[in-house]
């Protein structure tokens, strides 16, 4: 089981052709220094390919 802290956020990406919505990740935090520990960032939701989110057709 896992021990400390971690922080749970929405990973975007900015990059054109890109969905911006890159997916959630789970991050722990050093909670002496209050700094994410970003080697120990794990994905937990993969956002959607680019042009769908839940079955639909999206042309940004």
């Amino acid at each position: 089981m896992m021990a400390g802290k971690y922080i749970v956020q929405q990973t975007w990406d900015h990059r054109e052709y890109h969905h911006p919505f890159d997916g959630i990740t789970l991050t722990e935090l050093d909670t002496k220094t209050l700094k994410l520990m970003p080697e120990t960032a794990r994905t937990l939701y993969r956002g959607p390919p680019l042009g769908s989110l839940k079955g639909r057709i999206s042309i940004n």
